[in-house]
């Protein structure tokens, strides 16, 4: 209590002599010193919740930016900083994003008797203001990924994010403090806050939420697919652009149409090679034959991305797409083995059915298969995919080759095309023995 007593009997001294030294002539606010006039968190508050978030402190005057003193009250009075203070666009607010920790007090002097930066664009160094505050104890709050992070912090932290990044050049370290300042949130509360500013007029905001969406590493942006998709046909050609990588990046559901509309048909080569770009990153090999043309983009930035997105999508979905379709051919000899050519016809893709008819598939099957007998053995060779072959439609192949051996033939190479079906399964379109 007597130190108490006398902390607060210097401030009034402090404040009476600074005070004194304007009491001589007309004075006015423009000549008077600024004084903090709000904080977040309040000074006395017992209740504040441990994690990260924003400290705010607004004061009285518009302030010099790049200027202040946040200094210890007492030694590890302060807690650890995340980032750099900023003042917020109104000039009077000064901004730090900090990690707190539980049933902690902490103590920070705004300006002191021997620091005193915080200033205004007049370069009075305001009044010193004690600020402290106390967390609430471990228990009252739940953890989530490795940081206590409270739904009441949540606006605080994104709007703290969307404004640093709107600020930075590209590769500035800020905007990777930035987005660090976010993974302790639970993806869902963080997505719907940052969604918010997807609506903004002004085209930094906009984009820097868009890009906190595709790189800040959330399990589901669900809440922001649908204001993505709008964005996709926005006027800006770089919002087009990035919104379609945040959509990509993030295997937004429903959103390939979009990509690909975007991808084929936008004005801007910058949206065209984002589309392509984010196709591959959907990772959906439907979207193969649109990017076969996008490939042949006259613009060779929109076709060179093209062709990775075509290079994610092969090495992404080969495995399983050979897979599905090498169930399909073995299926379906099944049935060429067992000279049921009749019957094969039906297990035909539906290209395939309408290419030749039943009867004449079955003659065809019958004449290459019966001279060459029962088979011995057969060893898949090999399998490619491929989303164009000679004289059919583009779609979704994969051509297979065994190595077989017959009763009448030691050494015979069977290719099997299964294709891709519009209702999704897998069908045999063509064969050839030699």
């Amino acid at each position: 209590m007597k130190n108490t007593t006398l902390l607060v009997a210097v401030l009034i001294v402090g404040l009476w002599c600074h005070l004194a030294a304007h009491a001589s002539g007309a004075e006015s606010i423009d000549t008077m010193p600024p004084v903090v006039v709000k904080t977040v968190p309040e000074a006395g508050n017992t209740d504040v919740a441990p994690g990260v978030t924003e400290i705010q402190v607004m004061f009285s005057k518009e302030m010099t930016d790049g200027s202040w003193s946040w200094s210890s009250a007492w030694k590890d009075s302060t807690p650890e900083f995340v980032g750099k203070p900023r003042y917020d666009a109104d000039h009077r607010t000064c901004v730090v994003t900090v990690r707190l920790e539980p049933g902690k007090t902490y103590g920070f002097w705004l300006n002191s008797s021997n620091l005193h930066n915080f200033r205004d664009t007049a370069d009075h160094p305001a009044i010193p203001y004690l600020l402290v505050f106390q967390t609430r104890a471990v228990g009252a709050t739940t953890k989530v990924g490795g940081a206590e992070t409270q739904p009441e912090n949540v606006s605080n932290l994104v709007r703290a994010a969307v404004t640093t990044i709107s600020t930075c050049a590209e590769g500035d370290p800020k905007v990777a403090q930035a987005l660090a300042t976010l993974k302790g949130i639970k993806a869902p509360a963080a997505v719907a806050e940052t969604a918010k500013y997807l609506a903004s007029d002004e085209d930094n905001v906009r984009r820097a939420a868009i890009y906190v969406l595709w790189l800040g590493g959330f399990t589901s942006i669900d809440a922001a697919v649908k204001p993505l998709m709008q964005l996709c046909v926005h006027k800006e050609d770089l919002t087009r652009g990035m919104a379609a990588l945040a959509l990509g990046a993030n295997h937004a559901a429903d959103c390939e149409t979009v990509l690909i509309a975007m991808a084929t048909k936008d004005s801007s080569p910058y949206a065209r090679r984002c589309a392509a770009y984010a196709l591959g990153l959907l990772g959906k090999p439907d979207a193969l034959p649109a990017l076969q043309k996008v490939a042949a983009d006259p613009d060779p930035l929109v076709a060179n991305n093209a062709k990775a997105a075509i290079k994610m999508l092969s090495t992404a979905t080969t495995q399983p797409v050979t897979t599905e379709a090498a169930i399909a051919a073995e299926s379906w000899l099944k049935l060429a083995d067992a000279g049921r050519y009749d019957e094969s016809w039906n297990e035909l893709s539906a290209v395939a059915r309408k290419a030749i008819a039943q009867a004449d598939w079955a003659k065809a099957l019958g004449s290459a298969r019966k001279p060459l007998g029962k088979v011995v053995k057969r060893k898949l060779k090999s399998a490619e995919y491929a989303t164009t072959l000679p004289g059919a439609p583009d779609g979704h192949y994969v051509v297979l080759q065994y190595d077989t051996e017959f009763e009448n033939k030691k050494a015979a190479v069977e290719t099997v095309t299964p294709m891709k079906d519009a209702d999704g399964i897998w069908r045999v379109g063509g064969y050839y023995v030699k």
